[in-house]
């Protein structure tokens, strides 16, 4: 009897059924997770200070944010920005209202208590039930809140962004000059300057860089960039060049400098020029 021998590139004229199981599940899927630091001298009377809230709607935030409807503080216009912006998962820190700016800078940058122990300001994102993954104190950009943001920013390991002074470039690039020591957090550090101009309820209000930034990296996953990122306004409090191809404009100064911008562009509107990353390893670099 002779021996079989098989068609080795036989194609099986029928249907094959491979079953191959899937993998495990690991979980959700990831979502930005913002936590602002602010006032809201007219919060629904049942928020705590110092304490992380979770806001859930643009509906639901107004109302625990601003019962009067002045829209007194910096928490209730950035909040309503960030929500019509997009989606995303937020949590507020309200602060109280100091006697003086300095005062409420203070209490904005907070720390521990050296009698009860309790956490306030920018300290209290440690304490969030949910690990942010950006966080910013819109309205506020002295240098020690740029400190204590940078430092909360390396603890948490999240994108902490400041705004500019919104005076001009030269002033905005000796500001960011002023960070970047190893170790603190600084190198990740996002500026943005200048500040831009929002229509709210018939007036035009001047809203913090910061928050049209924070919008921007709210909106995409978390290894991506928030470059060219639209920012919706009315218009920048001062005009920024830009061009594509041109490495003499004033945003390719301020992106050299380590600063973010806004800038009109080619595709019409605002955007975002330049991102936290981009400019943290060029500033690396130079070092």
């Amino acid at each position: 009897m002779s021996s079989l021998v098989p068609i080795e590139d036989f194609q099986l004229n029928g249907a094959e059924v491979l079953s191959i199981e899937p993998q495990p599940s690991m979980g959700p899927l990831a979502q930005q997770v913002v936590h602002l630091v602010g006032t809201a001298p007219d919060k629904r009377g049942t928020l705590a200070y110092n304490e992380p809230t979770r806001l859930w709607n643009y509906p639901d935030a107004m109302m625990a944010l601003d019962t009067t409807g002045n829209r007194q503080g910096s928490l209730p216009i950035t909040v309503r920005y960030l929500l019509e912006y997009v989606k995303c998962i937020l949590y507020v820190t309200i602060v109280e209202i100091g006697t003086t700016s300095a005062k409420t800078e203070a209490n904005i940058i907070g720390g521990v208590d050296s009698v009860t122990g309790a956490i306030r300001g920018l300290e209290t994102v440690k304490a969030c039930p949910e690990t942010p993954t950006v966080i910013a104190a819109p309205g506020f950009y002295s240098k020690a809140v740029g400190q204590k943001l940078a430092l909360i920013g390396r603890d948490v390991r999240c994108r902490p962004v400041l705004d500019g002074p919104n005076l001009n470039d030269m002033a905005a690039a000796e500001f960011a000059a002023g960070f970047g020591a190893e170790g603190t957090g600084e190198d990740k550090l996002c500026i943005i300057d200048p500040w831009f101009l929002k229509t709210y309820d018939g007036v035009q209000v001047l809203m913090p860089a910061s928050i049209a930034l924070v919008a921007a990296m709210a909106s995409v996953l978390g290894w991506e960039s928030p470059q060219n990122r639209a920012v919706v306004c009315d218009e920048t409090s001062r005009n920024i060049a830009y061009k594509i191809n041109d490495k003499t404009t004033q945003a390719n100064f301020l992106n050299k400098h380590g600063v973010v911008t806004i800038a009109h562009t080619r595709m019409g509107g605002y955007s975002i020029i330049g991102n936290w990353f981009m400019i943290s390893m060029s500033v690396l670099e130079k070092r």
